[in-house]
């Protein structure tokens, strides 16, 4: 079995000079910051944690490790995830080591909602800020990832927390 779980980051100021460093917002931060007390209320660790490098997405992650005692030193920030289709999220995912059996990738819209849709047996629709999807592969490796075969175990928007 492996588990992943998608999140959009969290809600964001337009403040910033350019979209790659737009920030979190006062709201965005407190969501934040519910969804990692929700990650640890349900015993949710993860052994990988793979983020944009933009720095709306990375502010998500650090936030959320804060609660979940995930080393920020670990968290792997990629270039490649903030601008990233649908084919280049499922080869990054394809690509994990499958030594990681619980991973979260923090991410960004369009991408992370259609790439839930595609991989998940039944559709969510669109991901709002700090939205997270469970979801639960019946594999042995990452790399049998595909369309459809995702089973849903949760699916948690903001208002839910």
């Amino acid at each position: 079995m492996k588990y992943l779980y998608i999140l959009r980051h969290a809600k964001t100021s337009w403040d910033s000079v350019t979209d790659f460093t737009r920030q979190l917002d006062p709201t965005g931060k407190t969501q934040a910051k519910q969804l990692g007390k929700f990650l640890k209320q349900k015993g949710i660790q993860f052994d990988a944690l793979h983020t944009s490098s933009a720095t709306r997405a990375s502010q998500t992650a650090t936030i959320i490790c804060e609660d979940v005692d995930f080393k920020l030193s670990s968290i792997e920030e990629t270039v490649g995830l903030y601008e990233a289709k649908v084919i280049d999220l499922l080869q990054y995912v394809q690509a994990l080591s499958n030594q990681q059996t619980h991973v979260l990738v923090v991410g960004h819209n369009n991408t992370v909602s259609n790439f839930c849709n595609y991989i998940l047996t039944e559709p969510i629709g669109e991901l709002p800020t700090c939205g997270l999807v469970a979801i639960r592969f019946s594999i042995s490796s990452w790399s049998e990832v595909d369309k459809q075969i995702g089973e849903l175990l949760f699916y948690k928007k903001p208002d839910d927390l």
